[in-house]
């Protein structure tokens, strides 16, 4: 039973269209984005890292998000990792937020 840890959610997003693919200079890419985070016991406490990319969709080579160009870098952030999405890997520190705050709160009355 693993109660630590860390995981990884891998969000698909859609086709476009970008630079040629340098391994069979095909131009149409899928896109997508990955989430890493802490989790204690598969409930997600707070986010790692997050990363977005294109990946060929012909000979599926990945084009990281360091390679992209700076306008489609920041394109594919504000896709996938918007406030709520992100928020919601905070979802384990709320929720151990508030049991905290039950207690002390319960302790003093």
């Amino acid at each position: 039973m693993v109660i630590l840890g860390t995981r990884g959610t891998v969000l698909t997003g859609s086709i476009v269209e970008g630079p040629a693919c340098s391994h069979c200079q095909h131009t149409f890419f899928n896109t997508f984005g990955v989430i890493r985070y802490f989790h204690l016991s598969h409930i997600p406490v707070f986010p790692t890292s997050h990363e977005a990319g294109l990946k060929c969709g012909h000979c599926r080579r990945t084009l990281a998000e360091e390679s992209l160009p700076k306008e489609t870098k920041k394109a594919l952030i504000r896709e996938f990792f918007p406030f709520w999405r992100v928020l919601t890997k905070y979802s384990g520190s709320l929720a151990l937020g508030a049991i905290a705050l039950a207690v002390i709160a319960r302790h003093f009355h």
